[in-house]
């Protein structure tokens, strides 16, 4: 999601980025003040330099700046630690139905999934399923607002992040972390054809 901002002042929208213990997996968070703004799911391998740029073509004038409480919740989440974050999100971006989906995906329990029908039915018609879908392609702050928790009737994983498949792995990796005890496989995430 790319956002119009201006020149940021020194310290006014700083980012910071860690990795988790999978090789070449890091997630970037966009903060402002303790607010998340959007979270990067960067794909596998991907360089500091690429990372860089697309921080800045969404946010020009960011800076580098841990948020502790931030960074110790996800880190949490990744260690298998964190099942509930009391962290404040940025969504006035989002249109009013996308506000709803979003809404009713922050509810969605760690460890349990619901399809894009069920999300459908509880706003009122299984008929929304797809833009369920598309408005959780456009979800800003993926982890913090489970959208990973919502998969095909059936249970196939479905798309992720605005693909039609989870090209990167992602979703399967986030929910093996909240399929089973936290350890060093769990974290590094499932093993093909394991989920």
């Amino acid at each position: 999601m790319k956002r119009k901002a201006g020149k940021a002042e020194k310290g006014t929208v700083p980012i910071w980025y860690f990795s988790i213990a999978s090789k070449g997996r890091t997630i970037t968070v966009i903060h402002k003040m303790g607010t998340v703004l959007n979270i990067y799911l960067n794909p596998p391998g991907s360089g500091k330099k690429a990372l860089l740029e697309r921080i800045r073509s969404g946010y020009p004038g960011t800076r580098k700046r841990t948020d502790p409480s931030l960074k110790r919740q996800l880190t949490g989440y990744f260690l298998g630690t964190t099942k509930k974050f009391r962290i404040r999100c940025d969504l006035s971006g989002m249109t009013p139905f996308h506000a709803k989906v979003l809404e009713e995906t922050s509810m969605i329990p760690w460890g349990r999934t619901l399809s894009y029908g069920e999300i459908a039915l509880r706003l009122g018609s299984r008929g929304l399923s797809r833009a369920v879908g598309s408005a959780l392609a456009a979800n800003p702050v993926p982890i913090v607002i489970p959208c990973h928790r919502v998969v095909r009737t059936g249970g196939a994983t479905g798309g992720f992040m605005s693909c039609r498949v989870d090209k990167t792995g992602w979703k399967r990796l986030l929910l093996g972390i909240e399929s089973g005890p936290a350890s060093p496989d769990r974290i590094r995430g499932p093993r093909p054809g394991t989920l």
